[in-house]
C-alpha cells in the first residue's frame, strides 16, 4: 500500500508540473525539467501546521472569510465558524500532498533517481480582498540514495496573488503557484549546487 501511495504521489506531481498553466517565474514544465536534470524524484509535500491554526482573513463583498487549518476531520468541524482547509484541499489544488509532518524517503517504491526531494508546509497565510493573496512557507529536504541520508535542508517562502484559491480543483490557482514558486527558488538557488547539476 505504501508503494502505491508513492507511485500515485509521483504521478500526481508529474501531472501537475507538466499540465498546469505557465506561472510567474519558471513554468511547471521548466520545474519538471530541472528536477529531471538534477536526477531528483519528488516525493511530495507533508504538512506541519497545528490544528485550528488561523490562516488569515479575506475580505469579500459578502463579508470576511476566516480560514483555519484542520489536521483531522471531527464532528466539531460541522459547527466551525472558519473555512477549514486540510491536506485534502491541497491535493484538490494540485499539490502532491502526503500524510504526516515530514516527507518519507526510505519506505515505499521509488524510481531509480539518485536524489529524492520533499517538503513540509510549515506556514500558510490567506488574505486579500478582490484577489487572493497566499503566502506559503516550506522546509525542504534532499535525500541522497547513495549515502542513504539527507544531504541538504533548507527553507523557502513564496507569495502569490490570483483570482482562484484552488480548493475546488481549478487548474490555475494561487495555492499551487505558491508551492511551485517556493520549490523553484530552492532548486535554482541551493539544490543545484548540492547535486552538482
Amino acid at each position: 500500500m505504501i508503494g502505491s501511495q508513492h507511485i500515485m504521489v509521483a504521478l500526481a506531481a508529474l501531472a501537475v508540473l507538466a499540465t498546469a498553466p505557465a506561472l510567474a517565474g519558471q513554468s511547471p514544465e521548466q520545474t519538471m525539467q530541472k528536477l529531471q536534470e538534477l536526477d531528483i524524484e519528488f516525493v511530495g509535500i507533508a504538512t506541519d501546521i497545528p490544528d485550528r491554526k488561523n490562516l488569515g482573513v479575506r475580505e469579500t463583498a459578502d463579508g470576511p472569510v476566516v480560514y483555519a487549518w484542520d489536521v483531522e476531520r471531527t464532528a466539531d468541524d460541522r459547527v466551525a465558524r472558519e473555512l477549514l482547509l486540510s491536506t485534502e484541499h491541497l491535493k484538490v489544488a494540485g499539490i502532491p500532498a502526503v500524510g504526516g509532518t515530514s516527507p518519507e524517503f526510505e519506505s515505499g517504491m521509488f524510481g531509480g533517481n539518485r536524489y529524492r526531494m520533499g517538503g513540509t508546509l510549515t506556514g500558510l497565510e490567506i488574505t486579500g480582498s478582490v484577489r487572493y493573496e497566499v503566502k506559503v512557507n516550506l522546509d525542504w529536504q534532499l535525500y541522497d540514495t547513495e549515502s542513504s541520508s539527507v544531504i541538504w535542508e533548507g527553507s523557502s517562502s513564496s507569495m502569490k496573488r490570483g483570482a482562484v484559491l484552488g480548493i475546488r480543483g481549478e487548474a490555475d490557482n494561487v495555492l499551487l503557484r505558491g508551492v511551485l514558486g517556493a520549490l523553484d527558488s530552492v532548486l535554482d538557488d541551493e539544490v543545484e549546487d548540492v547535486t552538482g547539476g
